[in-house]
């Protein structure tokens, strides 16, 4: 479940919103913003710059969405920008502009939240893929390397490769597939990872590494 929150007096826009994300997300909900809670995606608006200092301690990790409202006002959009956000939407023109970048939106969204379906035996288990580091092949099967830790089901690199290509995970070896999100650096043998491990990177894969700094 997608965890939102939408922190405005305003309850038409909230209402704009709401249904914005009702059209076009499964399995989300909207919860009350709670200073000390995480939320996976904030719809924050703002009337001014002193206001996006109320949210500076906001609970967040890379996976975090933040979309600021706010005037149309050149320089409360650049200090914004300076909070990592993904997107600003000018106030009065909301319900506009969130049709108008709904594929930007969505893109965002499937990329950080969408789900792979690990099935062992009888039993399904639904996985956050930006929870996942990388993913190893090793004997007729994949062993999934997670948050969580590890899950092994039977499957080929080929064919979890054609279910995830498009949300963000590569192939830098024969047997490894990493999560770009993830990659913390890389020379011209090993991809390091931002949990400390350590991936190889097959001679053949280097070209595909390389355009991630393009």
């Amino acid at each position: 479940m997608i965890r939102c929150t939408i922190i405005s007096q305003d309850q038409i826009k909230k209402k704009m919103i709401e249904t914005f994300l009702k059209e076009n997300i499964q399995e989300f909900e909207i919860n009350e913003f709670l200073m000390t809670r995480q939320y996976d995606i904030y719809f924050i608006e703002i009337k001014c710059q002193d206001d996006l200092q109320k949210y500076i301690n906001i609970k967040r990790n890379l996976d975090t969405l933040i979309y600021m409202i706010g005037p149309e006002n050149f320089e409360i959009l650049q200090k914004s920008l300076c909070y990592q956000i993904n997107l600003y939407f000018k106030s009065h023109q909301l319900e506009n502009e969130l049709y108008f970048y709904k594929d930007v939106v969505l893109k965002q969204i499937q990329e950080h939240f969408r789900y792979y379906i690990y099935q062992k035996g009888s039993m399904k288990v639904k996985i956050r893929l930006s929870d996942i580091f990388y993913i190893e092949s090793l004997r007729h099967q994949i062993i999934i390397h997670s948050i969580n830790g590890q899950m092994h089901e039977r499957k080929n690199l080929k064919e979890l490769m054609k279910e995830i290509s498009e949300v963000g995970f590569i192939q830098v070896h024969k047997s490894f597939v990493v999560n770009k999100r993830k990659i913390k650096s890389y020379n011209a043998k090993e991809i390091y990872l931002n949990n400390g491990e350590v991936i190889p990177l097959g001679r053949m894969y280097k070209e595909t590494i390389h355009e991630l700094n393009q």
